[in-house]
């Protein structure tokens, strides 16, 4: 793999990508499969699901797409219709590890493996998405695959998307940026940066 820090000095939020220049869909798995093997996951129990729609998906990405509208922020989500769309959501747990069964023998509860509970655990599933997106970025950059973040779903209820079981939190889109498009009002502006350091890092 290619310098970390020059990998992801590559990445962009792609607003448009190519109908014409798709990644191959066995390439797109390995690098899944990459990811999941390297990611952190607190007691090894991935709370999440990942449902990947691929280039022929186009009824659901229209049905992703509609959701997202109608959010603030929603217009001009074209990434939506990148070739491979990961839509990121809770899972219940039902298959825990040997550790996680000990500890459940012992007293321990785990909201996680509760039918009940398991959709009200946000903080720790969206940090062990965060992750997984990041080292699926790198890897994305290696293939030198383009790659876009969406998070415009804030309204989104369970089961008002057809194709997914629980309520969606994430989604990453993978594909080539299209060379041709015209530059719009939703492109990134000159003037957006992040804050200096200085308001971010505090050393005490």
């Amino acid at each position: 793999m290619d310098n970390i820090e020059n990998l992801l000095s590559k990445r962009k939020q792609v607003r448009q990508y190519s109908e014409s220049k798709v990644p191959n869909l066995e390439d797109v798995n390995k690098i899944i499969n990459k990811a999941y093997e390297l990611v952190a996951s607190k007691q090894s129990l991935v709370p999440y699901r990942i449902t990947v729609l691929g280039p022929h998906k186009k009824k659901e990405k229209q049905e992703l797409y509609d959701l997202s509208v109608k959010n603030d922020g929603g217009h001009g989500n074209e990434n939506i219709f990148a070739p491979y769309v990961l839509c990121f959501t809770n899972r219940l747990i039902d298959n825990p590890n040997v550790s996680v069964k000990r500890k459940i023998a012992k007293g321990h509860r785990y909201d996680l493996l509760d039918p009940e509970k398991y959709r009200t655990r946000g903080m720790e599933v969206g940090i062990e998405v965060g992750m997984f997106a990041k080292i699926l970025t790198l890897y994305c950059m290696e293939y030198d695959f383009d790659v876009s973040y969406l998070l415009c779903f804030s309204d989104s209820a369970i089961n008002k998307l057809s194709f997914l079981e629980d309520k969606l939190i994430f989604s990453m889109q993978i594909g080539h940026q299209r060379t041709n498009r015209i530059k719009d009002k939703f492109l990134k502006d000159a003037d957006e940066y992040k804050p200096d350091i200085t308001e971010i890092v505090e050393w005490l």
